[in-house]
């Protein structure tokens, strides 16, 4: 008989259950073992019970995602209104740009070079100027004319702020232990700042290996110091998850080029996250350098269905939010950006042309509206900083890095050695390309929805 109420003897009702009246006095026959196939069975069933809930979790994270990375109340949206993403000149095997000519590229130049150029005004004028105006700024996404995401600016928290102090002295303790070249600073061909490449590449290598940086002296061991401060763990982990987020299809091809590289050739995870190599811009004040101002150019050696993630950051006192002078040119797409110190920018850096200018050489005030000179114009905003220095962080892939990873071969040439032994035989060939346009159509830079 059950009670009503107080505590339960739990040793009275385990009698009353062995002998209920209910149950046959006779003893039950015992169950035989199941046999092997029964628990294969069991052992699916579970997994693809397991598998069921799994994907229906990862599907409501992919709609939380998307709902954060579309919400106009987390970020704002402009457009590069004449530009997209199929009229960037890809090679005709897909993975890298095809390079700008050198002629192009220094008649740009060299109108940068006039400060103050009525015939810059007149083009950087045309251009959508993409402020980042107070500390409560939201993140920004600039679509192309088809509605496709392809750069991404992030906000600046607080406690992102108050990291970049320690993250400007790590990084100054790592250049001073680290040994850049004369000839490397003298063939520097984004500026005259110096500038080192760690991580792994096969540029001019027949197999996936260390850069020549990565190798020397002291280097590998000032790396490893810089990634184990807790300000550079934590922007480096910012930077992947920005990319997984608001690129998701990109970033899963990162990830599986991790995977296949690690079997193919035993490389260990990157100490980068999602990409293989880093770079640190950095100025050089004994020859009187103090900003890190990169001229026109393109990432023609990275991979092209892939971004690259921008971090500034200031030795000493810098410019903060809205007074942030050195902006970011998209030169392709009509967009001239705002970047200040902690703002990572995510983009495909091999996809167009892109380069800094100082804002004020290019922006001007007029008292009576008529087309500025240099006579009668001010600089756009006023601003002073004292012993402070710009510099830069870059994380990206190369593009032979993905060859490497995605061909069953080493690099194209060796597919193509292998393919031309294959056709002898009749056997079939491997695929040399990577289709561009198709990745495009698949959302590899998502549409707005």
């Amino acid at each position: 008989m059950a009670r009503t109420g107080g505590p339960v003897d739990v040793k009275h009702v385990a009698v009353l259950t062995r002998f209920s009246p209910e149950q046959s006095s006779v003893p039950k026959k015992r169950e035989a073992s199941p046999t092997p196939e029964q628990l294969a069975y069991r052992e699916l069933e579970v997994y693809e019970q397991f598998q069921s809930s799994h994907r229906r979790k990862k599907a409501l994270r992919a709609q939380r995602n998307m709902s954060a990375r579309y919400n106009p109340n987390t970020s704002q949206t402009y457009h590069a209104a004449s530009w997209t993403l199929e009229q960037a000149p890809i090679t005709d095997k897909g993975w890298q740009r095809v390079n700008i000519r050198a002629m192009e590229r220094n008649e740009i130049r060299d109108l940068l070079l006039v400060t103050r150029s009525p015939k810059l005004m007149n083009i950087l004028a045309r251009y959508q100027l993409v402020y980042y105006n107070t500390s409560d700024q939201l993140a920004t996404r600039i679509l192309d004319a088809s509605g496709r995401l392809f750069i991404y600016r992030s906000r600046l928290s607080e406690w992102q702020r108050k990291l970049l102090p320690s993250l400007a002295s790590a990084i100054k303790d790592f250049t001073e232990m680290t040994q850049v070249s004369e000839d490397d600073h003298a063939n520097n061909k984004r500026g005259s700042h110096k500038f080192c490449i760690a991580g792994i590449d096969r540029q001019s290598k027949e197999k996936p290996a260390e850069c020549n940086w990565h190798r020397k002296g002291r280097n590998s061991l000032a790396l490893q110091n810089l990634f184990q401060t807790e300000a550079m763990q934590a922007f480096n982990s910012i930077a992947s998850d920005l990319v997984r987020r608001h690129f998701p299809k990109i970033a899963s091809r990162m990830e599986g080029a991790h995977k296949s590289l690690q079997q193919k050739y035993g490389i260990p995870d990157s100490p980068f996250g999602l990409f293989h190599n880093f770079c640190i811009n950095s100025p050089v004040f004994e020859e009187g350098i103090e900003d890190v101002f990169c001229i026109p150019h393109t990432d023609a050696q990275n991979a092209t269905i892939l971004v690259c993630a921008v971090l500034v950051y200031y030795y000493g006192q810098c410019h903060t939010n809205a007074d942030e002078r050195i902006w970011l040119v998209f030169w392709d797409t009509g967009i001239i950006m705002q970047v200040p110190a902690g703002v990572f920018v995510i983009y495909p850096s091999a996809l167009f042309l892109h380069f800094n200018v100082h804002i004020e050489d290019v922006l001007m005030v007029t008292k009576d509206g008529s087309f500025p000179t240099r006579e009668n114009t001010i600089p756009f905003r006023e601003s002073s900083r004292e012993n402070g220095g710009r510099g830069s962080i870059v994380r990206f892939t190369q593009a032979s890095m993905f060859i490497s990873a995605e061909l069953p071969a080493d690099s194209i040439k060796q597919a193509e050695q292998l393919n031309a032994e294959a056709h002898s035989r009749g056997v079939p060939l491997i695929n040399t390309f990577f289709d561009d346009a198709q990745a495009l159509r698949e959302g590899f830079f998502p549409y707005n929805v």
